[in-house]
């Protein structure tokens, strides 16, 4: 057997609605398999499964499963803020440094020019 004959089977014996088959079907004939091809089946196959499962869920589910979903939105959102401040805080922190760095600078030039300068008289004795 061939991957379209393969495939054909197995969404002939899939719980899938008959519509949908209808349409994997049609792509399975009308194409080669290329990957793209392959992810639209996959997208129709999604679909029909996310329908079941809003069908199988009750409504307390359903709500359950959207406050869930809003929790984890609202901790991400959190968590992306503390990332955010934290990396607002440390690039205030290099800044600072590099401040402190520039201002030193003026200093740590003239100690090693006197540093040299030394080793110079130091030679010449």
């Amino acid at each position: 057997m061939n991957n379209k004959q393969d495939l054909t089977a197995k969404i002939q014996d899939s719980q899938i609605l008959d519509a949908r088959k209808d349409q994997i079907f049609a792509l399975i004939n009308d194409n080669e398999l290329t990957p793209e091809i392959i992810d639209q089946i996959k997208d129709i196959i999604q679909e029909d499964i996310d329908e079941n499962m809003a069908d199988i869920l009750s409504d307390d589910q359903k709500k359950e499963i959207i406050d869930m979903e809003n929790e984890a939105n609202d901790g991400i959102k959190a968590i992306a803020t503390e990332i955010a401040n934290d990396l607002q805080f440390v690039e205030s922190e290099m800044q600072e440094l590099e401040d402190t760095l520039t201002s030193l600078a003026p200093a740590m030039d003239e100690m090693n020019m006197d540093s040299t300068r030394k080793d110079l008289e130091a030679a010449t004795e």
